[in-house]
């Protein structure tokens, strides 16, 4: 599959929105990944059919989102949007993609950086307390700096946080650039007008 590919279903199955979110997919690929990752679709679906997630992506297939929403605003959508494009970058290169492996502690620690905030997620591993063996995250070692330390919860759930249980308050990503958007808004306008011009 082909970039232009990805556009095209984007914008016949989910029209503005959809043509905004593989732009957005583009934007954060060359962003945080180098534009490393292969052009893969990215498709809204009304329903979760598990119950609780609010994105996926299988090893080598899509992405999956559930649609914006009143609970899911479109500035946590781009956060589930970066996190199963940080899945389909360790699938791609053969990693482990699961949230208690180090290939995506390491990943989250990094592009946290470069969105301007420094986190620790520490190896999900056995450690005492109080005497006593329990699943816990390793503290950061000492010299290194870190704004918030996250526990398994966030790190599966990053870059959201839930406040309940979160160490963090979470980060949203960036909106499509400006002037990306404007360009989309011009063609969609323009393609608007030759729909409705007569014919001859």
């Amino acid at each position: 599959m082909v970039f232009d590919d990805a556009v095209w279903i984007a914008e016949r199955c989910f029209g503005e929105l959809g043509k905004k979110t593989i732009f957005l997919w583009k934007q954060y690929n060359v962003a945080y990944f180098g534009g490393a990752l292969k052009p893969t679709l990215v498709l809204y679906v009304p329903t979760s059919p598990y119950g609780h997630w609010v994105g996926l992506h299988c090893r080598d297939q899509n992405i999956y989102l559930m649609f914006p929403g009143a609970k899911r605003p479109w500035g946590f959508v781009r956060g589930v949007l970066l996190h199963e494009m940080v899945h389909q970058h360790l699938a791609q290169c053969e990693r482990d993609a699961s949230h208690a492996g180090q290939p995506w502690r390491s990943e989250i620690m990094r592009i946290t950086h470069l969105l301007g905030r420094d986190i620790w997620a520490g190896e999900y591993t056995v450690v005492k307390v109080a005497g006593r063996s329990v699943r816990a995250n390793k503290k950061q070692p000492v010299g290194i700096h870190a704004q918030y330390c996250l526990n398994q919860f966030d790190i599966s759930r990053w870059p959201h946080s839930y406040t309940k249980k979160s160490s963090w308050p979470g980060l949203e990503p960036p909106e499509l650039e400006p002037s990306v958007y404007a360009q989309l808004k011009v063609e969609e306008s323009t393609q608007a007008k030759a729909a409705a011009a007569p014919t001859t």
